[in-house]
């Protein structure tokens, strides 16, 4: 299934960042990358080298992904050319906040923004979102992105139904296996039922009912 997003812009380039990068430059896309961590530039390469050989149906040479990404330090002056933004940065509301009205002000209105947040709501961080906030939504990946496929598509109340649709259709091209939540809830759907076989697996070895050897069997 082909994707009119050619070009992506990655924010954060930590473990999920960086692993987000490899599977999209094995696809074929182009991808501007920023993060302000010292020697982020350095570790990103480190990563590519590494991992994008190990992207399962990959359309793009490994030699040739290298060439497809460009690192920078301010990717203020790219978002006109940016056909979606994949954002990785801290879980922390004040920072998205901040991060998603400036995105929110300086990209096309036709540019679909995407966190990576593994809880956190994208209705609690675009209440400064005056341009186009219906183009917000989370895509909460599992750790590595480029190796899981499932990955959460979790819109706020007012996000489009065609920014859903075409959220779907772009990660199903990567081979990735989206789900939408329907709802915003708090952890969405993995996290919580992982929280829950955890809470019960606490219980039964709290009370006895089986050892944490033959529970981990």
């Amino acid at each position: 299934m082909s994707s009119p997003i050619k070009t992506v812009g990655v924010i954060g380039a930590g473990v999920i960042g960086a692993s987000w990068t490899a599977l999209f430059l094995a696809k074929g896309l182009r991808v501007i990358v920023t993060d302000p961590a010292p020697e982020a530039e350095a570790k990103l390469r480190d990563y590519l080298e590494e991992y994008c050989t190990a992207v399962p149906n990959a359309t793009c040479p490994p030699e040739e992904c290298l060439k497809n990404y460009t690192f920078v330090s301010n990717i203020d002056p790219y978002l006109p050319t940016i056909d979606l933004i994949q954002e990785n940065g801290p879980e922390r509301l004040s920072i998205k906040r901040q991060l998603f009205a400036h995105l929110d002000a300086n990209t096309p209105t036709h540019t679909l923004i995407a966190s990576s947040s593994s809880g956190l709501p994208s209705s609690q961080f675009i209440t400064e979102c005056t341009n186009n906030p219906s183009r917000i939504l989370i895509a909460h990946p599992f750790n590595p992105p480029h190796l899981v496929p499932l990955v959460e598509i979790v819109p706020h109340p007012t996000t489009s139904p065609e920014v859903i649709t075409t959220a779907r259709s772009f990660y199903t091209s990567l081979d990735k296996d989206p789900v939408i939540v329907m709802q915003e809830t708090p952890g969405f759907i993995a996290n919580r039922l992982q929280a829950a076989v955890c809470a019960e697996a606490y219980s039964l070895i709290s009370r006895g009912v089986v050892s944490p050897e033959d529970l981990g069997k």
